[in-house]
């Protein structure tokens, strides 16, 4: 059994470090679907690591966190934070 099993095989698009698509859902690499994700929003890209963002904030290994929060401020690297930001100052298209 596959955590991917519900995918769409035929358009299933890796879109970043952990992240993955079809046309109706986000997966993550551990997970598998992952629930509350707005998928038309949802952006990620190679060398951000699992770090994600949607219209309603931030994802981290598939789950929602605030990661301006300084309790993530030892995982985060600089590209990684610089991205989250400019994420909160661009809208999302």
């Amino acid at each position: 059994m596959s955590i991917f099993e519900d995918a769409d095989a035929q358009i299933f698009e890796i879109i970043g470090d952990c992240y993955a698509k079809d046309k109706y859902n986000i997966y993550e690499e551990r997970s598998g679907k992952f629930e509350g994700v707005d998928d038309v929003s949802f952006k990620t890209k190679f060398d951000l690591g699992c770090i994600g963002r949607d219209k309603k904030g931030n994802w981290f290994w598939g789950n929602r966190e605030d990661l301006n929060d300084p309790i993530h401020d030892n995982e985060l690297k600089n590209g990684q934070r610089h991205w989250l930001n400019e994420g909160l100052r661009k809208p999302f298209i």
